[in-house]
């Protein structure tokens, strides 16, 4: 009988220790979202902003192809600034103390 407690003792062990490694493997790929969201961001902006300047030149002003593509840049834009505020929003809810029960 000790040798069964024994064998689950040691297989809850292990089955804890992988779950901690996995927890840490996913922590750090949040994390790592987490810091390039805004440099995705700034990214998102200056392609706009380049497609702006390109769509304002005489050469290419009216055309219906870049006045789409404009027109989805700042859509993209607006949805990932969106994105970016409702994941800092969660992060802080997540992080608060728990309310005070009196």
């Amino acid at each position: 009988m000790m040798i069964i407690t024994y064998i689950a003792l040691s297989l809850l062990g292990i089955l804890f220790a992988l779950s901690v490694w996995a927890n840490i493997l996913l922590l750090k790929r949040l994390l790592f979202i987490s810091e390039n969201l805004d440099n995705l961001l700034y990214i998102i902006e200056n392609y706009s902003a380049h497609l702006e300047e390109v769509y304002s030149m005489e050469t290419f002003y009216g055309d219906a192809t870049l006045e789409n593509l404009l027109q989805h840049s700042k859509e993209l834009h607006k949805d990932l600034e969106q994105f970016i505020l409702d994941y800092e929003q969660e992060r802080e809810e997540d992080d608060a103390p728990p309310p005070n029960p009196n």
